[in-house]
C-alpha cells in the first residue's frame, strides 16, 4: 500500500540565556517539537526534546560546546503494532564538540534510551556511544 499527502509540523526555539560582554553566549537552551497527524504512517507522531548548551566550558577552548539534553518520542500506531514498539519512548543526550581547527570538529556522545523492547518483547535500556567528524571547507 502506497500512503499519500502525508504531513507533519515542526518548530524550534533557541535562546542565549548567559552572554560574555562582547554578547558571545556562554549558557543557552533550546526546545523543539513536532507532530505527525497520520498516526498509521508515520514511524513517530510526536516528538519534543529541550537541552541547554555551555559555550567553552574550558578556559581557552572558546570554540568548544557541551550539551545535555532530553527527548520524548511517541510511536506511531502502524509502527507499535508491526514492530511491537512501545508507545513512549525517551532519551538523554551528553555530548562535548571539540573545535580542533577552524575547520574541524570532533564530536563524541553518549545517549541513554529508557524505554526500548529486545527481540523477546522485555523494556530494557539501551545505551549508544557515538561520534560525529565534522570538516568544512
Amino acid at each position: 500500500m502506497t500512503e499519500r499527502n502525508f504531513y507533519s509540523f515542526y518548530v524550534g526555539v533557541q535562546q542565549d540565556f548567559i552572554t560574555d560582554s562582547d554578547g558571545s553566549a556562554i549558557l543557552g537552551g533550546f526546545a523543539r517539537a513536532a507532530w505527525a497527524p497520520d498516526e498509521n504512517i508515520a514511524g513517530c507522531t510526536k516528538y519534543a526534546d529541550c537541552g541547554i548548551n555551555w559555550f567553552g566550558p574550558i578556559p581557552g577552548r572558546s570554540g568548544d560546546v557541551f550539551a545535555l539534553g532530553y527527548s520524548v518520542i511517541e510511536t506511531g500506531r502502524g509502527a507499535r503494532e508491526t514492530d511491537g514498539l512501545k508507545r513512549w519512548d525517551n532519551m538523554i543526550e551528553v555530548t562535548y564538540r571539540l573545535q580542533l581547527t577552524g575547520a574541524i570538529a570532533l564530536q563524541p556522545s553518549f545517549q541513554a534510551y529508557f524505554n526500548t523492547v529486545d527481540q523477546n518483547g522485555r523494556t530494557r535500556a539501551a545505551y549508544v556511544t557515538g561520534a560525529r567528524l565534522e570538516v568544512n571547507f
